[in-house]
């Protein structure tokens, strides 16, 4: 089902790659750590898609907690999703918190390289 739903993602589909994903964990996807990063991460995107800001902030922030793939580049999306909903009449609250997460994937990044 977390493959199904990378496919409808991929087809600009992401509010039906969002139940794949749920239906995916509903029947047993497994809970070893790959799997669940790989899974937050993918429901960040398609949220982000279908503008649910917040769920896919949820999500990113899953992924950077692991602090290991794609956490550089949750924070960013974070950065992303709350300029989003900034743009959309957000508190300024949300500028300070996505400059934050912005620092956060630099510092990942530059310990990367």
């Amino acid at each position: 089902m977390n493959d199904l739903g990378q496919t409808y993602w991929k087809l600009q589909r992401p509010q039906e790659a969002i139940e794949l994903y749920l239906k995916a964990r509903r029947e047993g996807m497994p809970d070893a750590k790959p799997e669940l990063i790989e899974w937050h991460y993918r429901l960040g995107w398609a949220y982000f898609d279908v503008r649910d800001y917040d769920k896919a902030v949820e999500h990113y922030r899953e992924v950077a907690l692991y602090g290991e793939k794609y956490a550089a580049a949750s924070y960013y999306n974070i950065a992303c999703a709350l300029a989003q909903k900034l743009k959309a009449g957000g508190s300024s609250d949300l500028a300070e918190d996505a400059v934050r997460n912005l620092r956060e994937a630099w510092r990942l990044t530059a310990e990367e390289e």
